[in-house]
């Protein structure tokens, strides 16, 4: 006889009858459990996540340290009064505003580098030469007039006055003019060109295109002169210190390193190197460090061990 067998009806009859029992204890009890996690206080948090930037009227003195001296360590900070928490709004009557400067000497050297890209990309003039002969040429006058000439008369023309042309042209739609009016509008604007006339006025074969298209080509080249212009009004002390310094670089010296070297020099009239690295991590800039301030960079790194 197999005890197993025999014993394992009775093993399937407990399990079930203590099943019951705990079905029966949580039935029991669980409107106290709803009313206890009813009236338990809950929190759902809403509204918007907010950041908050706080400007200080000054430098904030957040330590003082000793120095070596020969007479031994002093700390000259905490000598002359200062303690932590101290903000220093003027030095010798000169307003102090460290991390600011920093701010706008970071933007000076970013939009220095970037003129300096613009203005080194050439000038692409011309550009609708190639229309204006096809329109010669559809109409058989490739022999009569050369659109290198044509470009030559109308680039006489002053830059204010050129751009001037090309707005009275798109407000009173030169290319819907009628052949009087086309006459009577350059009689207006370019009466020193009379001799061009029969030529601007004649339509066929896309021809109003012919003072529009040259016209353009010469106020875009007028336009990119001006942006070639690296030092403007209007430019910061900072700002043009380091243009200059591009200008007076050695031919084996690239643009950047010549202003970087610059805004270095400019950074250290503000601050110490190694203040300056936190600023600029302060600041979002973290990306300028390897080109200003790379030997300041090292003592600013945690070390870190990683578990193996």
């Amino acid at each position: 006889m197999d005890l197993n067998e025999e014993a394992r009806p009775f093993a399937g009859a407990a399990v079930q009858r203590a099943l019951g029992l705990l079905l029966g204890l949580v039935l029991t009890m669980w409107p106290t459990l709803t009313a206890a996690y009813a009236s338990a206080p809950t929190v759902i948090p809403v509204g918007r996540a907010v950041g908050i930037k706080l400007f200080s009227d000054g430098v904030v003195v957040v330590g003082t340290s000793e120095v070596a001296a020969e007479s031994g360590n002093v700390n000259p900070a905490k000598d002359c009064g200062l303690r932590e928490g101290d903000i220093i709004t003027h030095i010798n009557s000169t307003e102090v505003d460290t991390i600011e400067e920093v701010s706008a000497l970071l933007q000076d050297y970013e939009a220095c580098l970037s003129r300096i890209r613009a203005c080194r990309v050439p000038v692409q003039s011309k550009g609708r030469k190639n229309d204006v002969e096809r329109i010669l040429f559809s109409r058989g006058q490739e022999e009569n007039w050369d659109a290198d000439e044509l470009y030559a008369q109308l680039g006489e023309l002053p830059p204010e006055r050129s751009a001037e042309v090309l707005e009275a042209m798109r407000r009173d739609g030169w290319q819907f003019l009628d052949t009087e009016a086309r006459e009577r509008f350059l009689l207006e604007w370019l009466p020193e060109f009379e001799e061009l006339f029969d030529l601007l006025t004649d339509f066929r074969f896309g021809g109003y295109r012919v003072l529009c298209d040259i016209l353009l080509d010469i106020d875009q080249e007028n336009t990119a002169q001006d942006r070639k212009q690296l030092i403007r009004d209007g430019d910061s002390p900072a700002f043009a210190a380091m243009m200059e310094a591009y200008q007076k670089k050695t031919a084996s010296q690239s643009y950047r390193d010549a202003v970087s070297e610059k805004c270095r020099e400019l950074i250290e009239q503000i601050v110490k190197p190694a203040i300056a690295v936190r600023y600029v991590v302060a600041l979002g800039k973290r990306g300028l460090l390897w080109e200003l301030l790379p030997d300041a960079v090292l003592p600013n790194v945690l070390e870190v061990r990683h578990a193996e």
